[in-house]
């Protein structure tokens, strides 16, 4: 996040006033937000494995992203792919 300060021109703190204002979400909550997204975009429509999609978007592995989606979304990676299964 610091280096996003320096890039927009404003300290941590700042930031964070200008994500909570714009977004109501903190710089942090935003990012993971924006990284689940992709990554259910990716279920639906791709044949990547699971591994292959946590690394793409930005989670150290698998289980980082399946904690992630069942804490925010209340769904497993796996069982979110199978929901668009033919």
């Amino acid at each position: 996040m610091a280096r996003v300060g320096q890039v927009a021109g404003v300290g941590l703190t700042a930031l964070h006033g200008l994500f909570k204002r714009e977004y109501g979400l903190t710089p942090a909550q935003w990012l993971l937000q924006q990284r689940l997204q992709l990554a259910q975009r990716q279920l639906a429509g791709g044949s990547q494995s699971l591994a292959q999609i946590a690394q793409q978007v930005g989670f150290s592995d698998q289980g980082a992203l399946t904690r992630a989606m069942r804490r925010s979304l209340g769904i497993t990676p796996g069982r979110y792919r199978r929901r668009f299964d033919a």
